[in-house]
C-alpha cells in the first residue's frame, strides 16, 4: 500500500505539471502526455480502492484522446482511446453507473464509425440497443424512450455508413413506432426520426416514399413553427428541406430544389449561432453554389460560396476540430477557384496562398495522411493559374515546377495512374509559361512529355 501511495504522489506531481503545460501550450503532444499520466494515475487510484477518483482521471484521459483523434486526425491513437474508454466503463459499471458507461460507449462507437471501423462500432452498440429496448418495454418512461432512441439512432447511422440500408431502415422503423406509441407531445422527436428514415428510403432508391415522408415532416414542422419558432424546430425543418432538396436535385428538378433551399435559408438565418442550424446553413450555401455553377451563373455561385466560407470560418473559430478546419479550407478553395474563373485574380491569389500555407501546415502535422499533400497541390494549382493570369510568370513557374516534381515523385512511389493526367495538364501550363518567358526549348520539352502522358496538348 505504501508503494502505491508513493506512486500516486509521483503521478499527481507529474500530472499537475503536465496540466500547467497543456493549459499554457495546448499542443497535441502536451495533451497526449496529460492523457497518458491521467490514465496511469487512474489505474493507481483504482488499485487503492478510490474508484470515484479513478473515474475522473479516466474521463480526462478518454476525453483528451478523443479530442486528439477527432480534432487532430491522429488515428494512430485510436487503440489507446479505446483502452481508456474500456477502463472508464469498467469503473462506471463498478459504481453502478451503467447508463453513463453506455452513453460513453455510444459516443465512442460514433467516432469509430466515422473512422471507418463500422463493424467494431456495431459490435459495441448492439448490446446497448438491446438493453435499452428491454428497459423501455419494462418501464414505458420518457427517459427510457429517449435513451433507446438515442442508441437506436446511432445504430442506424452506423448501418447506413456500412451500406446495410435495409437493416438501418428496420431500426429506424422501430424507433418511429416506439416514439409514436407515446402519443402527443413527441412531434419534434418524431419528425427528426422520420427525416432520418426518409434519408434511408432515398438511399434505397425509394424516392417517392422518401419525398412523401419529407413533405409530411415539413408540414408538421410548419405547424410547430407557427407557435414555437425556436432553434431546435428551425434546425429540424432546415434539415428536412435539405434532404428534400437532395432528392429533387437527383431527379433533375434543380429549380424546385433551389426554391426549397431558399425558402428555408431565410427562416434559419436568425438562428445561425446554433451549431446544428449553422451546419445546415453551410450545407444549403454549398448546394446553392453548386447549382448556380452548374447553371453557368458564376457570380451567384461566388455569392453563395462566400456565405459558406463565412459560416465555416465562424464554426472553425468556435470549435477548431479537424473536421471544421478542413471544411473551412474546402470552402476557401471553392471560392479561390470561382474568384479565378470570374477574373478576380488578385483575390484568388490571396486565397490560394493562404490555402497552400494551411494545407502545408496540416500535412506537416499529419504525415500519415497523404491526401493532404494532394490538397497542397490543389492550392498550388489555383495559385499558379492566378499568377499566370496576372502576368507574374516567374512566380507561376516556381509553383508549376513544384507541382510537376511532386506528381513525378508520387507516381514513382506508386500513386494512382490517374495522377498522370494532372501531371500532363500542369506540364501544359508550364509550357505556356516557358513560352511567355522565351524558353522555347523547355516549352517544347514539356509539351512532348504531356503528349506522351496522354494529355490533349494545347499549342
Amino acid at each position: 500500500m505504501q508503494e502505491l501511495d508513493a506512486t500516486l504522489a509521483r503521478q499527481t506531481s507529474r500530472m499537475n505539471e503536465l496540466q500547467r503545460q497543456a493549459e499554457s501550450e495546448p499542443t497535441v503532444a502536451s495533451l497526449d502526455a496529460l492523457a497518458s499520466i491521467a490514465f496511469e494515475r487512474g489505474e493507481t487510484l483504482a488499485a487503492l480502492g478510490r474508484t470515484d477518483e479513478a473515474i475522473g482521471d479516466q474521463q480526462l484521459a478518454t476525453s483528451l484522446l478523443t479530442q486528439i483523434v477527432a480534432g487532430a486526425g491522429r488515428v494512430d491513437l485510436v487503440p489507446r482511446m479505446r483502452s481508456a474508454g474500456e477502463r472508464l466503463r469498467t469503473f462506471l459499471q463498478r459504481q453502478g453507473r451503467g447508463q453513463e458507461a453506455s452513453v460513453q460507449a455510444l459516443g465512442e462507437a460514433q467516432l469509430l464509425s466515422q473512422l471507418g471501423e463500422g463493424e467494431q462500432a456495431l459490435r459495441q452498440v448492439d448490446p446497448i440497443v438491446a438493453e435499452a429496448k428491454a428497459a423501455l418495454e419494462a418501464t414505458r418512461t420518457e427517459e427510457a424512450l429517449e435513451f433507446y432512441v438515442q442508441a437506436a439512432t446511432i445504430r442506424a447511422g452506423i448501418l447506413y455508413a456500412l451500406q446495410r440500408l435495409d437493416e438501418a431502415l428496420a431500426t429506424e422503423n422501430e424507433s418511429v413506432v416506439a416514439v409514436a406509441s407515446f402519443g402527443a407531445g413527441q412531434e419534434p422527436f418524431l419528425c427528426a426520426l422520420r427525416t432520418n428514415r426518409a434519408l434511408t428510403l432515398g438511399a434505397l432508391g425509394r424516392t417517392d416514399e422518401a419525398q412523401a415522408e419529407l413533405l409530411e415532416v415539413i408540414g408538421a414542422y410548419d405547424e410547430m413553427l407557427a407557435s414555437l419558432p425556436d432553434a431546435d424546430t428551425v434546425g429540424g425543418t432546415v434539415r428536412a428541406h435539405n434532404a428534400l432538396a437532395d432528392l429533387l436535385f437527383e431527379q433533375g428538378r434543380a429549380d424546385e430544389a433551389v426554391a426549397a433551399l431558399q425558402r428555408v435559408a431565410t427562416l434559419a438565418e436568425p438562428f445561425a449561432d446554433d451549431a446544428e442550424v449553422s451546419a445546415q446553413l453551410r450545407s444549403i450555401a454549398r448546394k446553392r453554389a453548386s447549382a448556380a455553377r452548374a447553371a453557368g451563373q458564376l457570380d451567384e455561385a461566388l455569392q453563395h460560396t462566400n456565405t459558406w466560407c463565412a459560416l465555416a470560418q465562424t464554426q472553425a473559430e468556435a470549435n477548431s476540430t479537424m473536421e471544421n478546419v478542413e471544411e473551412m479550407l474546402e470552402a476557401a478553395y471553392d471560392r479561390a477557384v470561382l474568384l479565378h474563373e470570374t477574373g478576380r485574380h488578385d483575390l484568388a491569389l490571396l486565397d490560394a496562398g493562404n490555402l497552400v500555407s494551411a494545407w502545408e501546415q496540416l500535412a506537416g502535422q499529419q504525415s500519415e495522411r497523404p491526401e493532404l499533400e494532394q490538397r497542397v497541390l490543389m492550392g498550388l494549382d489555383v495559385r499558379e493559374r492566378a499568377l499566370s493570369a496576372l502576368g507574374r510568370h516567374d512566380e507561376a513557374l516556381v509553383d508549376q515546377s513544384r507541382i510537376v516534381d511532386t506528381f513525378r515523385r508520387m507516381l514513382r512511389m506508386g500513386a494512382a495512374p490517374q495522377l498522370q493526367q494532372g501531371l500532363a495538364m500542369t506540364l501544359q501550363h508550364r509550357a505556356a509559361t516557358h513560352r511567355a518567358l522565351g524558353n522555347l526549348d523547355k516549352a517544347q520539352a514539356d509539351l512532348q512529355e504531356a503528349q506522351r502522358l496522354g494529355g490533349g496538348v494545347v499549342h
